[in-house]
Formats: structure tokens, C-alpha cells, sequence
């Protein structure tokens, strides 16, 4: 595995005073995908809005390609490569497939690459081609799911954080949606992941980070979560 592209360094980060994370640290290789399970509300988004600028680490570092992201702005980390697609949709749902794909290409050089972005995207995920003039809020689930990574790729960045992408979808749509993801693994894209659902991202994940109460209690391959099934019964619930 390569050189950390994302290091957190003993992070705590949380809201009005109050920490939500102690003490995280992992790092994400280049290429690599990176999964944070664990109970809802225990952590997990907080840990990609301190990633993404959207909250400020109240100590501890994050650093990306080996520079510190400090109290950037949010457009400053996204141009700087980080893309978070965040929980839900959050698609403007008056808009056209095709024009909320182009809203993730604002920024200068992505605004250059759009074309370019937009193949790379179609070919990934042919149905928003066949529905680019579809106003976004007459898609389904699992299409609006598609349409918000794809919106991220468009940044062209070079890591996305993707949020519970299976959340309040059908399983045949979450199939869909974890296909898509394992096809981004296959052309190196970067990911860090997070997921309460232990089982989906079973394949997928290089390691496993388990989230508690805003600390890490685990760590491992998918391989060795089989061997403690202990820890899914109590932290998952599965």
C-alpha cells in the first residue's frame, strides 16, 4: 500500500465546546479506501465535516498530501482535492441531471475539465446519461444517490468522503450503489467511507476503523472483523 494521501493525527473535533471525537488517528494510501463503521450518532459524520472544513479540529492535525490543512476554508479543501458527498442526496432537485452534475465543476479547474469529467462519469454511471434532461426530483433513490457521486466526482478531486451512501435505500439500489463504488476502488480513486452496515463494505475495504463514542476501539482487515463477532453484536447490532 502507498504513502498516506490523508493523515488525521490525534484529532478532537466536535460542536459549541463540546467534543465529539478524542483522540482519532488514521491515514488513507493513495488509491486505498478506507471504511469508519460504527452506531449512528457516535461520530462518523462529524469525522468527514472536520475532514471536509466543515467544523475545525479542536486539536490534533489533518494533513493532506503531506501539508496541513490548518482552518482552511471549505472551497480552499476542495480545490485542494478533497470532495465530501455527504449523507442523503442533497441534490437541487429542480435542476437537470446534467446541469446538477456541472454544479460540482464551479471551481476554475474543474470548470476546465467538465467535459472531460462528465465522459468519465457517464461511462461510470450510464443511467445519468440516459436521464441528463430529467428534472432530478422525479429520479429514484438510488438514482438521486448516483447523482450526488457523481456531482462529486466532478471536482476531479483526488479523494471523495462518501457518507452512508446506502442510507434509507432499497437493496437492490444499494447493490447498485456499492458497484459503482467498487468500480471507483478498480480505477484508484481514493476513498474514505463511512458505513454502519459492516457486511457492505466486507469486500471492499483495504482496513476497518470502528467508531464508538467518538474513539477508535478497532481496527483491522475485513478478514479479521469475521474472526470477533463479538464486536459486530455489540457496536452494530448485526
Amino acid at each position: 500500500m502507498s504513502e498516506p494521501l490523508l493523515e488525521v493525527d490525534s484529532l478532537d473535533a466536535g460542536y459549541h465546546g463540546q467534543r465529539v471525537l478524542r483522540d482519532i488517528s488514521f491515514g488513507v494510501p493513495d488509491g486505498g479506501l478506507i471504511t469508519i463503521i460504527g452506531p449512528n450518532g457516535h461520530g462518523k459524520t462529524t469525522l468527514l465535516r472536520a475532514v471536509s472544513g466543515l467544523i475545525h479540529p479542536m486539536a490534533g492535525e489533518i494533513r493532506f498530501d503531506g501539508k496541513a490543512l490548518g482552518r482552511a476554508r471549505v472551497d480552499q479543501i476542495v480545490a485542494r482535492g478533497i470532495v465530501h458527498i455527504p449523507q442523503g442526496d442533497m441534490i437541487f432537485s429542480e435542476m437537470t441531471v446534467r446541469d446538477n452534475l456541472l454544479m460540482g465543476a464551479y471551481l476554475p479547474v474543474p470548470f476546465r475539465q467538465a467535459d472531460a469529467n462528465l465522459k468519465e462519469v457517464y461511462a461510470l454511471l450510464p443511467r445519468l446519461e440516459e436521464r441528463e434532461s430529467q428534472v432530478a426530483s422525479t429520479l429514484s433513490g438510488g438514482e438521486r444517490r448516483m447523482l450526488a457521486i457523481g456531482r462529486g466526482m466532478m471536482t476531479g478531486g483526488r479523494i471523495l468522503l462518501i457518507d452512508e451512501p446506502s442510507l434509507g435505500l432499497a437493496p437492490i439500489a444499494i447493490d447498485t450503489i456499492y458497484g459503482l463504488i467498487q468500480k471507483l476502488k478498480e480505477a484508484g480513486r481514493t476513498i474514505l467511507l463511512v458505513e454502519e452496515n459492516a457486511s457492505r463494505v466486507a469486500d471492499l475495504a483495504d482496513r476497518i476503523y470502528l467508531l464508538d463514542h467518538g474513539e477508535f476501539v478497532w481496527q483491522g482487515t475485513a478478514s479479521e472483523l469475521d474472526l470477533h463477532e463479538e464486536i459486530v453484536e455489540t457496536y452494530l447490532g448485526a
